[in-house]
């Protein structure tokens, strides 16, 4: 008997945590959209954030500003902006340095509340900003291209402590999304689990077996993604991956659940993920673009309806336990439950 039927007569569903440090501020372009003509950079590294403040000066002339410190934690950051005279023409032989205008722009300082949503203060003025997205689309379109996932399955060990999980807790997946589907309300993106990431196409036999819907609800700002990890069949029940995740322009947090069949089971289990972008749709599309091609491998190998993170488990039987909804919801604020119906309806499309 299949090991998802015999073994895991539970429902695993796994979601990323959204707490005060479960997501990374992306580093890019940034702007207020009510606010077109002004725009910041953004880039972190390591503990040290940089920002670059495109704007005017009161007479309309372009300025730019620049502030560099320390962040507070993983989501805050003050500094002061320093502005610059004496500067390097455009298309002038190099001058040399400009000369520095320290506080020139005054005090600034960034709450971030998302991976690509933030609120910049300047001065008394709170601007709220957000990722400069000029070529993704809305928020189905964005999530063209493929994502490399990390589930964390050691949030709580199960009381036997299972040694496997407890030396390696983690497992890894691919998701590619190579198209949106505009006759459902909400609109539905859809896709597969590769045969493999160095090409970055959907195979027939992956889109057959390990085949992927998602949609954006707007309600709690959620991407909301159902993979196939196991085709079921007349003898056995199928397994999937449900993913709720705050998904910013290069990647996402949230939660991932495994569920055999398609009724939901609680107390559901849920598990941290993290997911980031690795190659652009461009090259889910074409094979050309963002991203890089392997010429040995090949997109057409099949892949069996049984092949997945269940079968692989082999005779563990059961995942460690994760999180309960109700957990989730009084920590993070993710009503996993209220966003039932359009899971089932995700999966009713996907048979």
């Amino acid at each position: 008997m299949r090991i998802w039927k015999l073994a895991l007569a539970v429902l695993v569903l796994s979601f990323v945590a959204r707490g005060a440090a479960a997501f990374t501020p992306e580093s890019g372009l940034w702007w207020n959209p009510a606010e077109d003509g002004r725009g910041y950079t953004i880039e972190i590294q390591d503990d040290t954030l940089a920002i670059l403040v495109y704007g005017y000066d009161g007479d309309g002339t372009s300025a730019f500003f620049v502030g560099a410190n320390a962040m507070q934690g993983n989501a805050a950051w003050s500094g002061v902006l320093n502005g610059f005279t004496g500067g390097q023409c455009l298309t002038c032989n190099y001058q040399g340095r400009p000369v520095t205008l320290t506080g020139a722009g005054g005090n600034a300082s960034i709450v971030f509340d998302t991976e690509s949503r933030a609120r910049l203060t300047i001065g008394s003025r709170v601007i709220p900003i957000e990722r400069f997205n000029f070529v993704l689309g809305n928020q189905s379109e964005r999530m063209r291209g493929e994502w490399q996932v990390v589930v964390d399955l050691g949030t709580r060990p199960r009381a036997s402590n299972d040694p496997d999980f407890a030396a390696y807790p983690y497992y890894g997946d691919i998701m590619t999304i190579d198209r949106v589907d505009t006759a459902p309300n909400p609109d539905q993106y859809r896709g597969c689990r590769p045969t493999t990431s160095l090409v970055g196409r959907c195979a027939a036999s992956a889109n057959a077996n390990h085949d992927l819907a998602g949609f954006y609800d707007n309600l709690q700002d959620k991407q909301v993604i159902v993979v196939t990890d196991v085709a079921g069949s007349s003898f056995s029940n199928s397994a999937f991956f449900v993913y709720v995740v705050t998904a910013g322009l290069s990647q996402f947090d949230g939660l991932m659940q495994i569920r055999i069949g398609s009724a939901f089971e609680s107390p559901a289990r849920m598990y941290p993920v993290r997911g980031f972008r690795s190659a652009s749709n461009t090259f889910v599309q074409t094979g050309v673009g963002p991203s890089a091609v392997d010429p040995g491998a090949k997109a057409e190998e099949s892949v069996k309806a049984d092949e997945g993170l269940l079968a692989a488990m082999g005779g563990i039987g059961n995942l460690p336990d994760g999180l309960s909804s109700a957990e989730v919801k009084s920590r993070y604020g993710i009503d996993v439950e209220a966003l039932e119906p359009q899971v089932q309806a995700l999966i009713e499309s996907m048979r």
